[in-house]
């Protein structure tokens, strides 16, 4: 019977390198888990970017055709009204039209850009995440590797100190 404790020491032994090792490999599934899912949350957000340049582009041309449409209309009334089209008014009306028609054009332009960066730098950022989730998974897992081959070492020094 004298075996018996011997043999439950190396099982404890071999049952605790085994529970560091599995906790090690969760450590690890848990981190890919987490980059895969920032990769995932990262390209929705890329993709909101992108609808997002492309509402401002469809915003933008909606109001260079307001701002044509305004021209047309102001050169029209002063038409009526017997203005030349070369007419001095005419022609300064129809300039402040075709500026201020650029700039709310562009204006438009760059709040989409900017909502665009925007999610292009929350999507770097969940991407970066996800890395960093995954590597500390497998640190974790290298640890815990490590911890039980110090286990397994121990519990050999123990049963060599006790049963030569």
């Amino acid at each position: 019977m004298a075996w018996v404790v011997p043999v439950a020491m190396v099982a404890g032994t071999l049952l605790s390198a085994q529970q560091q090792q599995a906790q090690g490999d969760a450590a690890a599934q848990a981190g890919r888990a987490q980059r895969e899912a920032a990769d995932f949350e990262a390209a929705q957000l890329a993709q909101r970017g992108g609808q997002e340049r492309a509402a401002a582009q469809r915003q933008a041309e909606d109001t260079r055709r307001q701002g044509r449409f305004a021209q047309s209309r102001a050169l029209a009334v002063a038409a009526a009204s017997g203005a030349g089209a070369s007419d001095p008014s005419v022609v300064r009306t129809i300039s402040d039209l075709e500026e201020e028609t650029a700039l709310r054009s562009q204006l438009v332009l760059s709040a989409g850009e900017e909502r665009a960066a925007g999610l292009s730098t929350g999507a770097a950022s969940r991407r970066l995440e996800g890395q960093m989730a995954a590597a500390a998974g497998r640190a974790r897992q290298t640890n815990s590797s490590i911890g039980a081959g110090a286990n397994l070492l121990q519990g050999s020094t123990t049963l060599f100190e006790r049963y030569g």
